[in-house]
C-alpha cells in the first residue's frame, strides 16, 4: 500500500484518539470537581454523588440502544450528536446547580457519551485490517489517560480562576469545537478509506495477464479437441480438423 493510502488511516485513528479525550473529559469532570461542589453549593455529598450514579445507569443504557441506532446512523453523525449533546449538559450543570436538575441533565450526558464508543469501534472496524485496529485500541485508551491527566492538572485551576463552574465551560468548548472538525475530518477519511479497499479488492480479484492468456489458451485447445472428436470423416487428417474445430470456435 503506497505511503498515501496510510494517511487516511492515520487520520481516523487520530480522530478517534481525540474523540475518546474529549468524551472522558466531559464525562468525568463532574466527579473530579464533586467536593468542590459540595462544599460551594452548601449540598450533601450524598445528593450530589446521585448524578455520578445516574450518568453509569444511563451510560448502560446507552450502550444497547446504541448499537441499535449504529445500524441506521452513520457512525460519524451518532458520534456528533454525542458530542453535541454533551456538550448542551455541561453547559446545562454548572448554570442550574440544583441535586434535582444536576442529576437530570448528568442522565443525558451518560446515555449522549453511550452513542460514542460503538460508532467509533465500528469506524476502525471497517477500515482497518486487524493487526491495525489491535493497535488502534490501544492507541485509542490513550486517550482516556490523556484526559484524567488533563482534568486533575487543569481543574484546580479552573478552581482557582473562576470556580468549579468554569471547568464545565471549558470542556464543553473543547466537545463543540471538535464535533464540527469530526463530521468535517472523519467525512474525507471514510472516503479515502473506502477508495483505498476497493482497490485492495480489485487487486485480490485481479488475475494476472500471462495466467489468463494461458487459461484462455488452454481451454481454446481443449474446445478444439472435443470439436476434433466428432469430426470422423476428418479424424485422420489433423490440419482439416484443426481448421474445421477454429470455424466452430
Amino acid at each position: 500500500m503506497k505511503q498515501q493510502d496510510h494517511q487516511a488511516e492515520r487520520i481516523l485513528i487520530g480522530f478517534c484518539v481525540a474523540a475518546y479525550f474529549v468524551s472522558y473529559i466531559t464525562r468525568i469532570n463532574y466527579g473530579t470537581v464533586l467536593l468542590e461542589i459540595v462544599n460551594s453549593e452548601g449540598i450533601t455529598k450524598m445528593s450530589a454523588s446521585m448524578a455520578v450514579t445516574g450518568s453509569f445507569v444511563t451510560y448502560g443504557i446507552g450502550q444497547l440502544i446504541s448499537g441499535w441506532l449504529g445500524d441506521r446512523i452513520k457512525p460519524r453523525y451518532l458520534m456528533f450528536i454525542g458530542l453535541m449533546v454533551s456538550a448542551g449538559m455541561n453547559v446545562c450543570v454548572p448554570l442550574f446547580s440544583r441535586p434535582a436538575a444536576m442529576l437530570v441533565f448528568w442522565c443525558i450526558n451518560g446515555f449522549a457519551q453511550a452513542l460514542m464508543w460503538p460508532p467509533m469501534v465500528r469506524l476502525l472496524s471497517d477500515y482497518l485490517d486487524q493487526d491495525t485496529y489491535k493497535k488502534s485500541c490501544v492507541w485509542v485508551g490513550w486517550g482516556s489517560s490523556a484526559g484524567t491527566i488533563f482534568l486533575y492538572l487543569f481543574a484546580p485551576v479552573c478552581i482557582v480562576w473562576k470556580g468549579w463552574r468554569s471547568l464545565f465551560f471549558l470542556c464543553a468548548g473543547c466537545a463543540v469545537l471538535f464535533a464540527f472538525a469530526w463530521i468535517k475530518a472523519i467525512g474525507s477519511a471514510e472516503k479515502e478509506c473506502r477508495r483505498v479497499l476497493q482497490g485492495a479488492l480489485r487487486r485480490q480479484l485481479q488475475v494476472p495477464p500471462v495466467a489468463m492468456r494461458a487459461r484462455k489458451m488452454a481451454q481454446a485447445w481443449k474446445k478444439i479437441h472435443l470439436l476434433c472428436k466428432k469430426q470422423f470423416p476428418y479424424r485422420n487428417k489433423p490440419r482439416r480438423c484443426l481448421q474445421l474445430s477454429c470455424l466452430q470456435l
